[in-house]
């Protein structure tokens, strides 16, 4: 299983073409905002305090967990490609199990996750710093990391449910590009989740990472509204997707994450109650 990791993760950084796609969708939500998101939201706020911070804020809280849904399917792509070229006939010599081949790609692509997550995460958190001055004490960036941490599992978890069922290299190849182009909108990086309609935004709740953008922006945004009025406070953090509105209650970064952490127990129970299918799908290269 570990072989199989570290064959998977040198493969990866071996290719510079593996690197630029899997972070595509990353560079297209950093793009966006940069070019024509950004002095949109900065004018839209004017007489607001720290609204430079607000905005930046807002986007890093996307920007990480599209960081990971894309990175850890491109590992997962190296699983669907050598399943088309026959590479597990090869592990079929072996005395390694299809559960722990499987295993070895959802680790590598959960590790995968994790370390550009953390790669993106300092990196803006240095821009920043010297651009504007933001730095984050420790108790933020200890829970940052743990959002990082269960957001990478579940990535990866997500990315194996829907890669055991691609088959061809046509299906992987348009899934890869839906991935890309549609992780920013659904975590809000486009632009902010009180412009999208009531249906858009309720469907947008059931993704279970939508909550990892969630919890962290409300770890980044920490006291950078807490000078406004409370009305306009409670409006501000359901418009920039800080809280997300269940109904009854908004999220805090304590259910945030427990939501993640259920998500990830349901996930790895569906994956197990389908591991049969998805194992043979994935390790025969036939439909289950």
């Amino acid at each position: 299983m570990l072989a199989i990791a570290k064959r998977n993760l040198l493969l990866y950084f071996k290719s510079k073409s593996n690197i630029f796609f899997s972070l595509l969708g990353s560079l297209i939500v950093f793009g966006l905002f940069v070019i024509f998101i950004r002095q949109n939201l900065i004018d839209g706020f004017k007489g607001i305090e720290n609204r430079t911070q607000i905005a930046d804020m807002w986007m890093l809280g996307a920007l990480i967990p599209v960081t990971a849904i894309t990175t850890s399917f491109s590992m997962i792509s190296q699983m669907i490609s050598d399943k088309l070229a026959d590479k597990f006939l090869d592990f079929s010599l072996t005395d390694r199990s299809d559960q722990q081949i499987v295993l070895g790609y959802y680790f590598s692509a959960t590790f995968l996750a994790l370390c550009m997550q953390i790669f993106v995460f300092a990196l803006c958190m240095i821009y920043f710093h010297f651009e504007e001055g933001k730095s984050l004490t420790i108790k933020q960036i200890s829970v940052m990391l743990l959002f990082i941490l269960v957001t990478a599992f579940l990535a990866a978890a997500i990315n194996l449910l829907i890669g055991g069922f691609l088959n061809s290299q046509i299906a992987l190849s348009s899934v890869s590009g839906i991935i890309s182009a549609m992780a920013g909108f659904v975590m809000g990086g486009y632009v902010p989740i009180g412009e999208v309609s009531k249906v858009v935004r309720q469907i947008i709740q059931f993704f279970p990472l939508t909550y990892s953008a969630a919890g962290m922006r409300e770890v980044l945004f920490a006291s950078l509204l807490d000078k406004l009025p409370s009305s306009s406070r409670k409006y501000l953090l359901k418009y920039f997707g800080i809280k997300v509105d269940l109904g009854r209650q908004l999220t805090n970064v304590q259910l945030d994450f427990l939501i993640l952490l259920g998500s990830l127990a349901v996930l790895c129970l569906i994956l197990l109650l389908l591991s049969k299918r998805l194992m043979r799908a994935s390790l025969s290269g036939k439909k289950g």
